[in-house]
């Protein structure tokens, strides 16, 4: 079996840590027992936002949608959904969650030290440092794998034979996803800055299911990167 599947990748409208004024005091928190991650809010802008790119996408026919938990991605999320027909739901995942950066979270200059190290090594699989309470490239970029493979079966799945599905998510994750499928298609790529909150990026898959039951993703093509154009609209929902 052999489908083509659109790929809509969504980040999450602007959250309060990203906001300059931003305090630690503020943080707000995931109740994980174990590795607990950042769960900021939208902030006002933020959500006007998230009624930008859902307008956007309003007329886009989409078959299966999947969002970080997040509250920040899950309420970008909603936004869209309740604007798009084509959606009777989105499902959470927590494969879609941005990189926790554990003890480092809103240590900005720290944390912009770090990205300059790991920036610097091109083969990100050796990135295997882990932040404390926290995780490292490695970790993410292995989730966003799985991500991956679970998206392909999802896709396999549906009746349509060639899906659109929305994923909404966050910059660090929609990164490394950039970078394993441009690999994947044997492409020289070009370095992925930070999307615009609720920037959008775009592929189109060729996944096939062999055999053995195992997903295999045939071809890549990269049709829409980092892109924000709808926030050059003062509309909203």
């Amino acid at each position: 079996m052999r489908k083509t599947v659109k790929l809509v990748v969504v980040r999450h409208g602007q959250a309060t840590h990203n906001l300059p004024t931003f305090k630690v005091e503020d943080m707000v928190m995931t109740t994980d027992e174990q590795k607990p991650i950042m769960n900021s809010p939208l902030t006002e802008e933020g959500r006007r936002q998230a009624g930008q790119v859902a307008n956007r996408l309003a007329t886009t026919a989409f078959e299966l949608a999947l969002s970080s938990d997040l509250t920040r991605a899950w309420d970008t999320a909603l936004a869209i959904l309740k604007r798009n027909p084509s959606l009777k739901e989105v499902k959470e995942c927590q494969l879609l969650r941005e990189r926790n950066f554990g003890v480092l979270e809103n240590l900005r200059d720290v944390l912009r030290a770090q990205w300059k190290v790991e920036g610097a090594i091109d083969d990100r699989e050796l990135l295997d440092w882990r932040i404390p309470g926290g995780d490292s490239v490695l970790d993410l970029r292995e989730r966003t794998r799985a991500l991956l493979k679970e998206v392909q079966a999802m896709a396999l799945g549906l009746e349509e034979e060639a899906p659109t599905i929305l994923l909404v998510s966050h910059g660090g994750l929609m990164k490394e996803l950039y970078d394993i499928l441009v690999a994947q298609s044997g492409e020289n790529g070009v370095l992925k800055s930070h999307p615009p909150n609720t920037g959008i990026d775009q592929y189109t898959l060729t996944t096939v299911l062999k055999e053995d039951g195992e997903t295999r993703l045939e071809s890549v093509r990269v049709d829409l990167l980092n892109c924000g154009s709808h926030l050059e609209s003062g509309d909203s929902l």
